[in-house]
C-alpha cells in the first residue's frame, strides 16, 4: 500500500518459501511482476494455481490474464477448466462463449470457414447456457448480439471485395445478391438480443449504438433517430427515464 513493491515482493517470496498457505501471496506476486517481467510473473502464477487449485481468485486472475494477452487456444482448457470446479458460475460460461467468439473472427479472417462456422457455433452454445444459468445476465444477452454483428461484418468484407472486383456478370450480381441477403439475416437475428439489453439497461451506450445501426440498416430511420438521441443524452452524461423495449 506504500507503493514499495521490490519490498513487499521479497517479503512475499520468503512467504512462499517458508509454506505459508495462503493463496494471495501467489496473486499479489503475479500482480507485483507482470509489468516488469511477465514469465516471472506467470511462474508464480502457475504455482499458485497448482497448490490451490480450487482458489476462485487465483482462478479468475488467471482467465483475465489469458484474456488481456489473447491467448484465446489456451483460455478455452482453462475456463472449461474453471466451469469443472465452479459449473454454477454464469461468467465462466460467457467467457467462454466470447473466447470462441474471438476465435471465430480469427478463422473467418483467415478464410477458414469450416473452423469459423464451428468456433461460432460453439459461442451460440456458452452464451445459450449462460443464458440457461441465468436468462437476464446482461453480458451473454448482448454478446450474443455481438456475434451475428461479428459475423455480419466479416461478411460485409467479404462484399466488398465482389464489389471490389468491378464484375457485373449475372454470375457476380447473384453473389453479391446472396451475400446482401446473408448479411441483413446475420442482423436480424443480432437485434432480439439487443432489444432484450436494452429493455435491461436503457443507458449502454454499445447497446444504444448497434441499436441505432441495426434500424438504420433496416430503413427504420424513425426508430433509428430515436436510437441517436438516447445515445446522445448518455454521452451528454444524462441518463434515459426508460428503456424504449419492454
Amino acid at each position: 500500500q506504500a507503493d514499495m513493491k521490490p519490498e513487499a515482493a521479497a517479503i512475499f517470496v520468503s512467504l512462499t518459501e517458508k509454506g505459508y498457505e495462503d493463496s494471495g501471496v501467489y496473486n499479489a506476486l503475479f500482480k507485483l511482476n507482470l509489468d516488469d517481467n511477465p514469465e516471472k510473473a506467470e511462474e508464480f502464477l502457475s504455482q499458485g494455481r497448482k497448490k490451490f487449485p480450487e482458489d476462485q481468485a487465483l482462478m479468475v486472475t488467471e482467465l483475465n490474464h489469458y484474456l488481456n494477452t489473447n491467448r484465446f487456444d489456451e483460455l478455452v482448457g482453462k475456463l472449461e477448466a474453471a466451469i469443472a470446479a465452479d459449473p454454477e458460475n454464469v461468467s465462466y460460461y460467457s467467457a467462454l462463449g466470447n473466447t470462441y467468439d474471438n476465435l471465430f473472427q480469427k478463422e473467418m479472417a483467415d478464410k477458414n470457414l469450416e473452423a469459423a462456422n464451428g468456433y461460432f457455433e460453439k459461442a451460440l452454445e456458452y452464451y445459450g447456457k449462460a443464458l440457461d444459468k441465468d436468462g437476464t445476465y446482461f453480458f451473454a444477452i448482448y454478446n450474443s448480439g455481438v456475434l451475428y454483428v461479428n459475423k455480419a461484418n466479416l461478411l460485409i468484407e467479404e462484399l466488398k471485395v465482389l464489389e471490389d472486383a468491378g464484375k457485373y456478370d449475372k454470375e457476380s450480381l447473384r453473389a453479391m445478391e446472396t451475400k446482401k441477403a446473408a448479411i441483413n439475416g446475420e442482423f436480424e437475428k443480432a437485434l432480439p438480443f439487443f432489444q432484450r439489453a436494452e429493455a435491461m439497461n436503457a443507458n449502454d451506450i454499445n447497446t444504444l449504438n448497434a441499436l441505432k445501426e441495426i434500424y438504420a440498416r433496416k430503413e427504420n430511420f424513425e426508430l433509428s433517430k430515436e436510437f441517436s438521441k438516447r445515445l446522445q443524452t448518455v454521452v451528454d452524461g444524462g441518463e434515459n427515464e426508460a428503456s424504449y423495449h419492454k
